[in-house]
């Protein structure tokens, strides 16, 4: 008997003037991801107990190199003066070791960025080939609008290696649509087709 995943859905909701979490639903999930490329199961509202089927597809390739190494973001901590001109502290990332059963296959560097919060990597098929490449969030302390950015790092499944893409880094913020392949900037205060 397969036991299923149960992931919580939570928004944030405005109540006398604080912002709290707030349950809306749960997803039940039973279908193995790697082995079928689906997640298939059910979605439950929390206050009617109204329930939904739901079917996800994975599309980049299940078996993709990307998912099964193991990163390593080196991280120190640094000062600096933000804009209310006092002295803060932040993370900044300085390199991403790529992982395989113990072995460093690749170390990406030649970057030194503040991160928003914590260190993490997000995986996303940002060319649209089928296969996961690296997105590194990044933060710019020093801005009030658009203070968020990635590095962007595309995966050759020929050479096995991960290439830095400066075009889409130079277009920092970016918002992909996978099914239409479509990739849309968001460039002062305005979305743009690219």
């Amino acid at each position: 008997m397969q036991h299923p995943t149960v992931l919580t859905e939570k928004v944030t909701a405005e109540r006398n003037g604080t912002y709290i979490w707030e349950t809306t639903g749960h997803f039940s999930i039973t279908a193995p991801l790697l082995a079928t490329g689906k997640l298939n199961g059910s979605w439950t509202n929390v206050k009617t107990g109204k329930q939904l089927p739901v079917e996800l597809q994975l599309l980049a390739t299940a078996e993709d190199a990307p998912l099964l190494f193991d990163y390593e973001l080196a991280v120190h901590k640094e000062k600096f003066i933000n804009l209310s001109e006092r002295e803060d502290v932040r993370y900044k990332a300085t390199a991403l070791k790529i992982i395989r059963e113990g072995k460093v296959l690749q170390t990406l560097s030649g970057f030194d960025e503040f991160i928003g919060g914590e260190p993490e990597i997000e995986l996303e098929d940002l060319n649209f080939d089928g296969h996961f490449d690296i997105k590194i969030p990044v933060s710019f302390p020093d801005r009030t609008k658009y203070d968020g950015s990635f590095l962007y790092f595309i995966y050759s499944p020929s050479a096995q290696k991960f290439i830095r893409h400066q075009q889409l880094t130079d277009l920092e913020y970016l918002f992909l649509i996978l099914l239409k392949s479509w990739c849309i900037s968001m460039e002062k205060g305005r979305m743009g087709m690219l």
